[in-house]
């Protein structure tokens, strides 16, 4: 079987028109669907690639192929009714982060590693009685939430 999570990671990725849909299938019937390395043939599966999805389905006992999401939802529906596995194919790209996105990620990340890093020293300085710094340390910390949060009005 897949985990949720690995169902979860296809948000994650550009998905086909459409595909929105059938991915939610997947992600409430997570215990039943089995990734698969190669499409098979002769058994119920689903294909999500960079162009579109198809399925193979089947449908009053006999496996029919379908080829897009509309007509595929319903029948997968149905599907899940039973008790068969479904597998699932994927082939999408990795969604690529820009540079300039990526940069201002990993500023966000080290701006939240310095804060905790501030909090570590601020609960330091109260365990060891240290008025003196834990006031300057502290006064830090609120000007640093200050300023995020203006941060966040001004990104609203």
């Amino acid at each position: 079987m897949i985990a949720k999570e690995q169902l979860e990671e296809l948000r994650l990725k550009i998905l086909p028109a459409g595909s929105a849909k059938i991915v939610d299938l997947l992600i409430a019937h997570y215990d039943r669907v089995v990734p698969a390395k190669v499409a098979m043939e002769g058994v119920p599966l689903v294909i999500i690639a960079r162009h579109g999805v198809l399925a193979r389905l089947p449908i009053k006992g006999v496996m029919t192929k379908l080829s897009s999401p509309e007509a595929i939802t319903t029948p997968l529906q149905h599907f899940f009714q039973g008790r068969e596995t479904l597998y699932l194919y994927t082939n999408l790209p990795a969604l690529t982060v820009p540079d300039c996105v990526q940069e201002v990620l990993d500023e966000a990340a080290s701006r939240l590693q310095s804060t905790e890093e501030l909090k570590r020293r601020i609960n330091a300085a109260l365990d060891a009685m240290d008025r003196e710094t834990f006031m300057r340390l502290s006064a830090e910390l609120r000007e640093r939430e200050r300023i995020s949060e203006r941060i966040r009005f001004d990104v609203r």
